[in-house]
């Protein structure tokens, strides 16, 4: 064969697994489809975490806020190292600052992962009403808070962790915002057998 400038050309031959073809393509737009569908729920569970349309005392449903803080933190409770259990009652509706609360929960749930560290262990979330106040506990079975340390726990700057791990503020920031919701927060704790922590809050603060 020989093209329009007359060189002479060879014409390849060509061939196209149709079936093949379009199954990859199915495959593809799955994937595309799915990768979407997560970068959707990521985006709702950051929104709903944060809260950021909330800037007011509104009435929230507790255990709405704590389940999209565990899915954020799927890095540590979707391993199989971390057993967790929910032992949820029947809460009403708490008026708070949804975003703040959350954040409560985020660094308590922190915590209680590193806390177990690299072993196997449980984290176990139980909500209570009482009287006028909701409880919300949060236990680990992990290495415990040392005697020493637990007047210090709430302390700004204090921490036990290594440099550069922990700034020390969690904990201080977390009493901070119960505080400001007329709750508070108890600990308990006993070495190499685990932690709860357990924060009491009003279901309608005087704020």
């Amino acid at each position: 064969d020989r093209d329009v400038t007359g060189v002479q050309t060879c014409a390849l031959p060509i061939s196209i697994d149709y079936q093949e073809a379009v199954a990859d393509l199915r495959s593809i737009i799955t994937d595309c489809q799915d990768g979407a569908e997560r970068i959707r729920d990521v985006v709702q569970n950051l929104r709903l975490f944060s809260r950021l349309d909330e800037a007011e005392f509104k009435q929230v449903e507790l255990h709405e806020g704590i389940e999209s803080t565990l899915r954020l933190l799927s890095r540590y409770y979707s391993s199989n190292r971390i057993t967790l259990r929910r032992d949820y009652a029947d809460l009403p509706r708490v008026n708070c600052y949804a975003g703040q609360l959350n954040q409560v929960w985020m660094n308590l749930l922190v915590n209680a992962a590193q806390a177990i560290g690299s072993d196997c262990g449980e984290v176990t979330i139980t909500t209570r009403l009482k009287d006028e106040s909701v409880l919300v506990s949060i236990s680990d079975t992990g290495s415990g808070i040392e005697p020493a340390h637990m007047d210090k726990i709430f302390d700004p700057f204090f921490t036990t962790k290594p440099i550069g791990e922990g700034t020390g503020l969690g904990l201080s920031n977390i009493y901070g915002i119960i505080e400001r919701h007329d709750g508070a927060i108890q600990v308990a704790s006993c070495k190499d057998r685990g932690t709860t922590f357990t924060v009491t809050l009003p279901v309608a603060p005087d704020n």
